[in-house]
Order: C-alpha cells, then sequence, then structure tokens
C-alpha cells in the first residue's frame, strides 16, 4: 500500500466517523428538544386545568355570594341570629326632611 492510499482510507475514515458523530449529535439534539416540548405541554396542561378549578371556584364563591346577599338569607341570618323581626303595618312609619321637604 502506498502512503497516498493510506492517507486516502485514513480521510474517509475520517469522515465517516464525523458524519456519524453528527448524526448522534443532531439525534440527541432533537430528542432534548422534543423532552424539552413535552415537558412545556406538560406545565400547559397543569395550568390549564389550575385555571378551570380556579374559575369553578370563582363560579362557586359568586353563587354562594349571591345567596348570602339575597333577602330570604338576610331576613332568616337576622331572624335566628339577631333576633330581628320584620315590622307590623303600624310600626313603619316615613321620615321626612325637616321643612317639608320630600324625598
Amino acid at each position: 500500500m502506498s502512503a497516498s492510499t493510506t492517507r486516502t482510507r485514513i480521510l474517509g475514515a475520517l469522515r465517516l466517523a464525523l458524519a456519524a458523530f453528527l448524526l448522534i449529535a443532531s439525534l440527541v439534539v432533537v430528542i432534548w428538544r422534543q423532552g424539552e416540548s413535552h415537558q412545556t405541554l406538560r406545565q400547559l396542561d397543569r395550568l390549564r386545568r389550575d385555571h378551570a378549578a380556579a374559575r369553578a371556584e370563582q363560579a362557586m364563591l359568586q353563587r354562594h355570594k349571591q345567596r348570602l346577599e339575597s333577602r330570604g338569607q338576610i331576613i332568616e341570618k337576622a331572624e335566628t341570629d339577631l333576633h330581628m323581626r320584620l315590622p307590623e303595618g303600624e310600626e313603619i312609619f316615613i321620615v321626612t326632611e325637616p321643612g317639608g321637604g320630600g324625598p
């Protein structure tokens, strides 16, 4: 074998090794990027679930607030907790402003 042939074989082997290295490196990068993408998608799914749960809780709290603000609930709490009652007809009177001014 001549030096030229040996040199050509070494260069060919180096080219093949470089091509294999670049192929493996590119595959590693692709796998890493896919792993990052999957992690980001899992985080997005978790955030969407958290957001949906927060919205459901907000809706539940809004309904609870409306129930507590209802006239029936206020009357019931005033009667049971504060021992108050609605006035009878003769107990109701209208207060007017001094000087004859009306509402």
